[in-house]
């Protein structure tokens, strides 16, 4: 794996809003004050040593919707082709485009249609290569030791339709390592309210910024703690105070009520369960049903009559749920392990039992409640 190592300070992220500013838009929380009585990691350390520990990063478990979201607009770019066969196809309509300025219009169309799949076909190939062939566990490094923070970040090229940058994702990619020091980072908790459709939704932010020094007013980077989409406020705060006690406090590595990340999926029905905990047989149930009497018995209406619609609208929402999960586990399953490098490991110092770090911590909780 090819690393390309920088720190915070030469990194220099731009475009990022002033502390000052900042304050007044989201929750300050400093390192010197308590966020949470009950800090936890919220099953997100999978790995730690004597003076480090290592948290999934916002997205780690759920790969696969890069994957997805790249099908879909491959097939949605495919569904124009087929419209453009129908229409074309329509002689009331050739008659029309023969006419002049019809051969113009139809040179639009047809230019127009190849640039849809072309970008279809971009963002197919970009999904694949992010959650195939990228590293399967991306970890948040934190080492109370060193004072360090680490961040991994694919060195994917930028997104653009040029040739050239299309042919980038058929090289090998490496690995952004971006170095923080806890004492230039601080933490914020804020609630950004988007439009979503026809919905509103509110995304939940907990995350560090970077200053140029540990009194600066200027902002030069940042890194996401959790994910805006699955993580409410009281659960964010207990997770930045396990953070923050680990730093500040020496923190205990795993408490009572902790347990160690899960092991990633090794098979379709684990991350069938991941992406849709209850509803996982339902989707796969439905999947089968609709395709046994679409394409099985030549057509719905034999059986449904006036509920064909609803069985449509089933069927197309149980082949997404069926393709969420089929990329989840290809992503796990095919995704290349994360060698850790010389910077992170450097003063980590040796690795420790989670389970075991687990189990003690239950005795000691145990044996308190019995004195």
């Amino acid at each position: 794996m090819r690393y390309l190592v920088q720190t915070a300070w030469e990194l220099r992220e731009s475009g990022h809003p002033p502390v000052d500013q900042r304050v007044k838009e989201a929750l300050p929380l400093p390192k010197h004050q308590s966020a949470s009585n009950a800090p936890t990691h919220h099953r997100q350390l999978y790995r730690a040593h004597e003076h480090a520990i290592y948290l999934n990063s916002a997205w780690s478990m759920m790969r696969g919707y890069a994957m997805f979201f790249g099908c879909t607009a491959l097939a949605l770019s495919g569904s124009f082709l087929y419209v453009a066969h129908k229409l074309f196809n329509h002689q009331d309509l050739l008659d029309a485009l023969n006419r002049r300025p019809g051969w113009l219009i139809n040179f639009a169309v047809l230019a127009g249609l190849l640039l849809i799949v072309n970008i279809g076909l971009f963002f197919f190939i970009r999904a694949v290569r992010l959650d195939l062939l990228s590293p399967v566990r991306i970890p948040l490094v934190f080492n109370r030791k060193t004072r360090k923070v680490y961040k991994f970040v694919p060195d994917a090229p930028e997104l653009s339709l040029s040739l050239s940058a299309v042919l980038t994702n058929f090289k090998p990619w490496g690995l952004l390592l971006i170095e923080y020091d806890w004492d230039c980072l601080e933490a914020e908790y804020l609630e950004q309210t988007v439009l979503n459709g026809n919905s509103v939704k509110t995304l939940r932010i907990l995350q560090l910024y970077a200053k140029e020094h540990p009194t600066s007013n200027n902002v030069i980077g940042g890194l996401l703690l959790t994910s805006p989409m699955l993580v409410g406020k009281e659960a964010a705060l207990d997770f930045w105070e396990y953070i923050r006690r680990y730093m500040e406090e020496d923190g205990p590595i795993m408490g009572a009520r902790d347990e160690p990340a899960p092991p990633l999926p090794t098979n379709i029905i684990q991350s069938s369960r991941l992406m849709l905990p209850y509803m996982w047989p339902l989707v796969w149930l439905g999947a089968a049903g609709c395709f046994y009497f679409y394409w099985g018995t030549g057509g719905p209406l034999k059986y449904f009559g006036d509920y064909s619609a609803i069985m449509f609208i089933v069927g197309i929402l149980s082949l997404v749920g069926v393709v969420a999960m089929t990329s989840n586990w290809l992503a796990h399953r095919l995704a290349p392990d994360l060698p850790l490098p010389e910077e992170v490991l450097k003063d980590a110092g040796p690795e420790l039992d989670l389970q075991q770090l687990y189990k003690s911590a239950k005795v000691q909780v145990k044996n308190s409640a019995g004195v």
